[in-house]
């Protein structure tokens, strides 16, 4: 028999062992991958709210700081109903892609900075909250939910008044 002494090439252990090492960089390297899309994506869609909560404020302010007594409401589709009382004048607010629930703060502390909230009225389908601007500030609560994924919302609460 023949003896070959110089034989090149890997072993079938050199070669599982180098299977085995790259497909844990490969399961690290797509957790990661996978872990920045997701927290992108949130990211992405919790700025979507707030655009969206920047916008519905904007509209209530300038309804409350130029116009004349108002109502909201909510459509039966979720959107926000703006009805100025004196004109009958409607307009709606809204993204089909959110839910929008909009409630009012009847005593609170803002000043003290604490939460003492003791009654809310909420718009809803059905029902309305009437503003006087002229006679009263709006302390107003606006919280913004995306239909198709419910687990991330955004609220805010704000103080609409006159100057």
């Amino acid at each position: 028999m023949k003896h070959i002494s110089n034989q090149r090439g890997l072993t079938l252990i050199e070669l599982l062992a180098t299977v085995v090492v790259l497909s844990i960089v490969v399961a690290i390297v797509s957790s990661i991958l996978f872990n920045g899309l997701k927290l992108s994506n949130k990211v992405e869609n919790k700025a979507k709210l707030q655009q969206e909560a920047n916008y519905v404020t904007t509209i209530l302010k300038e309804q409350h700081q130029y116009g004349e007594k108002y109502e909201i409401r909510l459509n039966a589709e979720g959107k926000i109903i703006l009805t100025n009382l004196n004109t009958n004048k409607t307009t709606t607010i809204g993204n089909d892609s959110f839910t929008y629930v909009i409630s009012e703060i009847i005593n609170s502390c803002m000043e003290e900075a604490i939460d003492c909230t003791e009654t809310v009225d909420s718009a809803s389908f059905g029902n309305k909250i009437s503003v006087d601007p002229l006679v009263e500030d709006f302390h107003v609560k606006i919280k913004i939910i995306p239909k198709k994924n419910s687990e991330i919302t955004y609220e805010i609460t704000t103080i609409l008044s006159r100057m």
